[in-house]
């Protein structure tokens, strides 16, 4: 199994490609004390934060949106899941010439107003992870947003109904019916988010490969660079079973509080 194969690789140092030395648990140790590594995780949880709150709550806002249409549902379902279909990389590449600073389309637009200053989207350590964060979310709403329309669809209709009849606006209609009903849809978007932010590897690593200066670096770049830069292969080797007990545990927690919900 690749996941055995990957624990026992990370059992040993590689003084050429071909020759593993056994190292025991030193790689793990040097994790435990590599700078380098604990600022990609840092990144890695600030930015599944970003893609959380995003990529949770604007894909409920439209789905709501779209529920209340009287007509055009159709295409406007069609358009928010095209970025879905599209290829991460050639994503990448666009949104990068977008948030270009000299002639990027956002600053492009913005100078049109007279803005004083190019915003370096890509180039500021306080903007960069926000504007990866903003991709990833645009490539991703599209299905977040059918999952919570599949759920609205499981709302007894006679609940809108008896709300409008008493005058309720589209506000009172979410906070007293569509929320509470759509609690477990909710909690499912969240951990899909959550472990998918935490792989997130073509955006950043087409976008900016890690700048500036390690402030984008996430724990899939960096696993990438240690095992084909750098041949690292049992150093990345054991970021890679650190990484993949994280993600267990994450699943294993969505299951337990999924389990807890349906109680």
């Amino acid at each position: 199994m690749p996941i055995i194969k990957t624990f026992i690789i990370s059992l040993n140092r590689f003084e050429t490609i071909n020759s593993p030395v056994f190292a025991g648990m030193a790689n793990f140790i040097k994790i435990m004390n590599d700078a380098a590594f604990w600022q990609a995780f840092k990144n890695s949880a600030i930015l599944t934060l970003l893609i959380i709150v995003l990529g949770t709550w604007l894909p409920l806002l439209i789905a709501i949106y779209v529920h209340e249409m009287k007509k055009g549902s159709g295409l406007v379902k069609v358009l928010y899941f095209i970025p879905f279909l599209t290829p991460a990389v050639p994503a990448a590449i666009l949104w990068k010439w977008i948030y270009n600073q000299g002639y990027g389309l956002i600053n492009s637009f913005l100078s049109m107003f007279g803005a004083p200053v190019h915003v370096g989207w890509l180039t500021d350590p306080n903007l960069v992870l926000l504007s990866i964060a903003i991709v990833f979310v645009w490539k991703n709403t599209g299905w977040a947003m059918l999952i919570y329309l599949a759920g609205m669809q499981n709302v007894p209709k006679v609940l809108f109904e008896d709300a409008s009849l008493l005058g309720a606006g589209i506000w009172t209609k979410v906070k007293s019916i569509i929320l509470p009903s759509m609690v477990p849809v909710i909690i499912t978007v969240i951990f899909i988010q959550m472990i998918s932010g935490m792989q997130v590897f073509a955006e950043v690593y087409i976008m900016t490969n890690g700048s500036p200066e390690g402030a984008s670096e996430v724990i899939a770049t960096y696993i990438y660079k240690k095992a084909f830069l750098y041949m690292d292969i049992g150093y990345a080797s054991g970021v890679a079973v650190f990484f993949l007990i994280l993600l267990i545990s994450i699943t294993l927690l969505r299951m337990n509080t999924l389990g807890r919900k349906r109680k």
